[in-house]
């Protein structure tokens, strides 16, 4: 066999166990549940059997380093990022080559070289990943790069065809041909990505024609890659390495890893601009005309859809200009008022063109400082894509006639969202709230904040004049633009800023729960500040307790859904506090936890708190804080010990949905069993037990809820409908919690 023929059968190998892995794992079959995690662990616990073995004496070492090694191989190809893939990828075959090499006998070579090559090469790819996922103007000439190669007429975006993969990979494999001894091998593996460009896009065009979007090239490119470079490593090839050759490159491995992520962290090459809060705007102002409705969560229609649109986001901003001594105002054109004071102009799907003075005194607004925030939607939908293009016009962002489609369910693993202070503290699609909206077409020097990587342009059609909507196909078809299109935008312009979203959904009523990260750090960039997002956690308590405020904990690992829409989703308990008056987050870690917030709800957690997040717990509610914990029977319950705290027990007498005479509607109901009498309130019985218990503690107060369900949407509100009687418990207990403090409906988001 000669060595380029060797050189294949063994990249091919290498390709389709690193592949299998990948598929098993959900970076490109999305699997979830325990059968992708069962199937991803079988996945990687076949590749590192497959790997050579040093033969060792010992019985037991074998399968330890085969089962701990597939189970952080599982760990890698979980990450999100494909950059941290990749770092995690080259520490995992630089662990597999240490139990695994072996040094030949009379060989004094060094037998840690080729890992350290191996993840010396890897190391780099990943450092060209960030930089060009983190520059706008390398995003710019990838962009042009793509356009000029791309002869098939799909107009496949660059990372869903995964040519800055072959371009920054095949330069690394060829430097590294250079110094390798295995060069054979290294063109080998190059040769077969380049062959695998065209091809690959043909096959994403039929997968796009077919509906078929589990498989991307830019995931198979990676793939490739990395099984390229593992083919010229020479795995078991010699005996048990000395502990002083682990040594020597240990450092220089940590070192290179700490420089790759420490230069990930830099900022981009976005131009800098003025920072710091400008005192002589404190004002905000919001374009009256256009498709809008200010309209708040109201008892008088139930059901997430009936909660109005951007009520909430309005008053956020009353909330944030009434803390720097200004206020929000309505214009409905830009003459005849005074702007010095206005920090902020908001657009959201304008209807009425502005005039010519208007736009240059927009763009002198924003020149001056002033932030400039443009919300709009897909497909001219009631007419405001011309005035969104023409009051952007002196910007380098424009909106284009059609709908951004994701390839998979509400942009589920399609997005890229590019590192930068708006979108700080968005982990994931679910902390955007994207949905369908408008892809928009830049030019420099604006600078994409979210870029769909996963999606079709689906362009917009005049005769489909539906509610106005205008809507596509829902199909890719030839010419349609797939991939990488741009979803959210900024820019600098002068002393000011300009943000553009092309989709007003993460600012609607029923979004802001779990947008409301992004819609903050929007507004604190646009209007000349940083970061603003702490931790808030097990530190000292805040001054002041903030009654508008409530957390809603994910860190226990709720029984219940992060998203909108769902059965088990809590997005309607957020929705219900807005009619109190009250804005709700979530928190992922308990490190953001809030002591500043006034309610803090638990609502089927699965996890037993720590007992540092007991004592924070005790002490928030000591310190009056209100504590609202829905749990039902478990046994043992994953919160025993912080309910025997508290003094109550949830008894394994199960109530079902309650008697005809409960107050509320229970779905799952159980016995609350409390200590004392003194200082307690039964707010709730069933079939003359009581479910739903209030206890004073210190300052504050605790509410044991014996039924895990209540306040899932389910069971509280849905899109279209509410359990009224809930929605009431809800907003009487908000009420009697305020009167006890004696305090008074202020704002809402």
């Amino acid at each position: 066999m000669t060595p380029v023929s060797r050189n294949l059968a063994d990249w091919t190998k290498s390709f389709l166990a690193v592949l299998a892995v990948m598929l098993a794992s959900g970076s490109i079959l999305i699997l979830s549940g325990w059968c992708g995690l069962l199937l991803g662990f079988v996945a990687c616990l076949i590749i590192v059997i497959g790997l050579p073995h040093s033969g060792s004496r010992k019985w037991y070492v074998r399968p330890v380093a085969t089962a701990s090694l597939a189970a952080l191989a599982h760990v890698v190809f979980r990450f999100d990022s494909s950059t941290y893939r990749l770092l995690g990828l080259s520490w995992l075959f630089a662990l597999i080559q240490l139990v695994e090499c072996r040094r030949a006998a009379g060989d004094n070579s060094d037998p840690g070289t080729p890992w350290l090559s191996f993840h010396l090469t890897t190391l780099a790819f990943a450092g060209l990943l960030i930089w060009y996922e983190q520059s706008p103007r390398l995003w710019y000439i990838a962009r042009s790069a793509g356009n000029f190669t791309d002869f098939s007429g799909t107009s496949i975006g660059m990372w869903a065809s995964g040519l800055p993969v072959y371009v920054l990979g095949g330069l690394i494999v060829i430097l590294a041909s250079f110094t390798g001894t295995h060069r054979h091998r290294v063109i080998t593996g190059f040769l077969i990505l380049c062959t695998g460009y065209p091809v690959g896009k043909v096959v994403l065009s039929m997968l796009e024609t077919i509906r078929a979007h589990h498989v991307s090239i830019h995931q198979l490119a990676s793939v490739a890659f990395v099984s390229a470079v593992i083919s010229r490593t020479e795995l078991g090839s010699a005996t048990s390495p000395e502990r002083r050759w682990v040594l020597k490159h240990l450092w220089v491995t940590g070192a290179s890893t700490v420089a790759i992520l420490a230069f990930g962290l830099q900022s981009a090459d976005i131009p800098a601009s003025p920072t710091g809060v400008h005192p002589s705007r404190p004002s905000f102002a919001l374009y009256s005309r256009g498709m809008l409705d200010w309209n708040l969560p109201d008892t008088e229609r139930l059901g997430l859809a009936s909660s109005g649109m951007f009520g909430l986001f309005r008053t956020s901003l009353e909330r944030r200009a009434r803390a720097s001594g200004g206020e929000v105002i309505l214009i409905d054109s830009l003459g005849g008022h005074d702007l010095n004071g206005i920090g902020l102009i908001t657009f959201i799907n304008p209807t009425t063109n502005l005039t010519d003075g208007e736009v240059s005194t927009l763009e002198d607004f924003v020149t001056s400082g002033g932030g400039l925030l443009v919300l709009g939607d897909h497909t001219d939908i009631g007419g405001s894509r011309d005035p969104l293009n023409t009051l952007l016009s002196f910007t380098g962002i424009r909106f284009n006639f059609d709908s951004a489609i994701p390839l998979r369910n509400r942009w589920h693993g399609c997005l890229e969202i590019r590192e930068h202070d708006t979108t700080h503290g968005v982990h994931n699609e679910i902390m955007l709230q994207s949905a369908v909206g408008a892809s928009l077409e830049i030019e420099e020097p604006a600078f994409p904040l979210v870029v769909g990587r996963y999606g079709f342009s689906d362009t917009g059609d005049y005769s489909n004049a539906g509610m106005g909507a205008h809507m596509g196909n829902g199909r890719q078809e030839a010419g349609e633009r797939a991939g990488d299109l741009v979803l959210v935008a900024g820019q600098h312009i002068g002393r000011g800023r300009v943000v553009t979203f092309g989709d007003t959904s993460p600012f609607q009523n029923v979004a802001m729960f779990l947008s409301h990260n992004l819609v903050g750090e929007t507004i604190t960039w646009l209007t000349g500040g940083g970061r603003q997002i702490t931790s808030g956690s097990t530190a000292a308590p805040t001054m002041g307790v903030d009654h508008d405020k409530a957390v809603i904990d994910f860190s226990l690992r709720p029984d219940a859904r992060l998203e909108l829409f769902a059965p088990t989703s809590l997005g309607g308990l957020a929705n219900c506090l807005a009619r109190a008056g009250v804005s709700a987050v979530p928190t992922l870690k308990s490190s953001e936890w809030s002591r500043s917030a006034a309610y803090f709800f638990m609502v089927n957690p699965t996890r037993d708190p720590a007992p540092r997040e007991r004592t924070w717990l005790l002490d928030y509610a000591e310190g009056g804080g209100n504590l609202v914990i829905c749990q039902g029977y478990r046994s043992p319950g994953p919160c025993s010990g912080l309910s025997s705290d508290l003094g109550y027990s949830i008894e394994p007498v199960p109530l079902g949905g309650g008697d005809a005479g409960s107050r509320v509607r229970h779905k799952d109901a159980w016995w609350v069993s409390y200590a004392g009498e003194a200082d307690t309130s039964i707010l709730a019985t069933a079939f003359g037990y009581p479910t739903i218990v209030m206890m004073e503690l210190g300052d504050g107060t605790v509410t044991a809820v014996g039924d895990g369900r209540l306040l899932l949407d389910e069971n509280l509100e849905t899109e279209f409908k509410g359990t009224s009687e809930n929605i009431r418990f809800v907003l009487d207990l908000i009420g009697s919690l305020r009167d006890r403090q004696g305090h008074e409906i202020a704002s809402g988001y």
